[in-house]
């Protein structure tokens, strides 16, 4: 659903200090992604789609739960298509380190980033046409032993 959400930090995964007392916020998919991926599947009762089964998969880097794991992603980001947030997923599977995998996954953020300044409560904001400048890009990867 469209609207504002607070940007999370990659490297803590706190919510990002706005560094005035508050928090930046975002009009991107990320937060949402970050936790549909990172929680575990069936454990909203008003939601069952939410979250992931990426924890039921042992992190031995095999071929078998490789492929487990990158099937389980795109199985927790398929709620964001069908409910028409996003599009073009991709995932892949990437060498990050030595002896390490880690999986990614790409999709089209197809909610709108702008938003008008006059329906910001602070009067601030990003005006038609200026998009979002949070970072676009979020880190999930889950490392594996190769």
């Amino acid at each position: 659903m469209p609207g504002l959400d607070r940007l999370l930090d990659p490297a803590t995964r706190d919510y990002q200090d706005d560094g005035l007392g508050g928090y930046v916020e975002t009009t991107t998919l990320e937060p949402q992604i970050y936790h549909q991926l990172t929680g575990r599947l069936n454990q909203w009762a008003a939601d069952p789609d939410a979250g992931c089964d990426l924890y039921l998969v042992p992190p031995k880097a095999n071929d078998a739960n490789i492929r487990e794991r990158e099937a389980a992603m795109q199985h927790a980001l398929q709620p964001f298509i069908r409910e028409g947030a996003a599009d073009q997923l991709h995932t892949k599977v990437v060498r990050e380190l030595l002896n390490r995998l880690g999986l990614e996954a790409e999709l089209n953020d197809l909610q709108d980033a702008t938003r008008d300044p006059l329906e910001d409560d602070a009067g601030g904001g990003y005006g038609p046409g200026q998009a979002d400048p949070s970072p676009a890009s979020l880190d999930l990867s889950t490392p594996e032993e190769v």
